[in-house]
């Protein structure tokens, strides 16, 4: 049996396509609350800054003209002591011109008059740091909150992309079914059991083709003895979806209006 598919998906269905289940939900809200929180720790963060001073520096002296408490301070480890961060402006010449700026410590004891080395961008002179300081008062740590809004934005840009590929998988594909030939577990921890299903369906009479999914729950692709409805994409059978595997509600679709 194969039925070839002449319509399109509805709007609404396709972007189901990309929603892959629990992951993305996930994603999502973890995008949204590390997004919102790198908003308001970043809301004053100089990108610019911070490109300038990691290339194209050089080394330069300078003389230190103010220090003052920033009134930022924090615990050492465990109830070891308060560190107290203090600001130093500095002046330096850099081809006739003399340029001031500011930068951080925990633990310096330098003061007004002082002389220290610092490192410059050479293009942009006016970007600058001491040496072994930091350029801003809560340090550069704080780009680390960067991490989770980016690991869940690639999770969503990833199910995108599937989701495109497997629009282009059934608006020019053909309905066949198919039959579970292997199950492998491929983790079995604390995060619960995973499977990988492998499906075998013919595009002709002659050609075998197999396609694969990875689930924690078997159960809907066991039944009716492991058969399952395949879409292929007509001209390279080797792309291929299981129907079982797409979001209910484009399932629902599927079955009712193109499976007759």
């Amino acid at each position: 049996m194969q039925i070839e598919i002449n319509q399109n998906l509805p709007i609404k269905l396709k972007f189901l396509l990309c929603f892959r289940k629990t992951l993305t939900l996930i994603a999502v809200i973890v995008l949204f609350i590390s997004g919102a929180i790198c908003i308001s720790k970043l809301n004053n963060f100089d990108f610019i800054e911070y490109h300038k001073l990691r290339t194209n520096t050089k080394q330069a002296t300078a003389t230190i003209t103010k220090t003052y408490y920033t009134g930022i301070s924090g615990s050492i480890g465990d109830d070891e002591g308060t560190y107290y961060i203090n600001a130093f402006v500095y002046e330096y010449e850099v081809n006739g011109e003399t340029h001031r700026w500011t930068s951080y410590s925990r633990n310096s004891s330098k003061k007004a008059g002082d002389k220290v080395f610092i490192k410059h961008n050479i293009h942009s002179p006016q970007y600058s740091v001491i040496n072994g300081y930091d350029y801003r008062a809560h340090g550069t740590a704080v780009l680390f909150l960067l991490i989770l809004p980016l690991i869940s934005l690639i999770i969503l840009l990833y199910h995108i992309y599937k989701g495109i590929i497997f629009n282009n998988i059934i608006k020019i594909g053909l309905i066949t079914s198919g039959k579970i030939t292997k199950s492998e577990v491929i983790l079995d921890g604390d995060l619960g059991t995973y499977t990988k299903l492998t499906f075998s369906f013919n595009s002709d009479i002659k050609k075998k083709h197999k396609t694969s999914i990875t689930t924690s729950n078997t159960h809907p692709y066991l039944k009716y003895g492991g058969k399952q409805y395949i879409i292929f994409k007509k001209t390279n059978p080797k792309n291929a979806l299981v129907l079982n595997n797409l979001p209910s509600k484009v399932v629902t679709y599927i079955k009712k209006n193109w499976i007759k």
